[in-house]
């Protein structure tokens, strides 16, 4: 069916992240064919799905938990990864 120049999302059993913009209102479907991920070749037509999802609206959600935190200025302690300089010598 000729190259595909996007990059294909594979079928795994983690969370697929879709970048939507600035909104979500929209319909989704998913859209599926046989295709060579090393020759980047597609084998097959696409297929869509009959059913889809659709958000009609969205809100802003503040979460307590989160309000106030700039962690790109404070790294909180649990969110680094470990240096030497943590380690002391008593």
């Amino acid at each position: 069916m000729g190259r595909f120049n996007g990059k294909p999302l594979m079928l795994r059993f983690t969370p697929i992240i879709v970048s939507t913009g600035t909104s979500l209102v929209g319909k989704y479907y998913i859209n599926i064919s046989l295709f060579n991920s090393k020759s980047k070749v597609r084998f097959s037509d696409w297929l869509e799905s009959d059913d889809y999802v659709l958000i009609n609206q969205e809100h802003t959600k503040a979460i307590k938990s989160c309000r106030g935190i700039k962690e790109e200025n404070k790294i909180l302690p649990q969110s680094r990864s470990r240096s030497i300089k943590d380690f002391k010598i008593r």
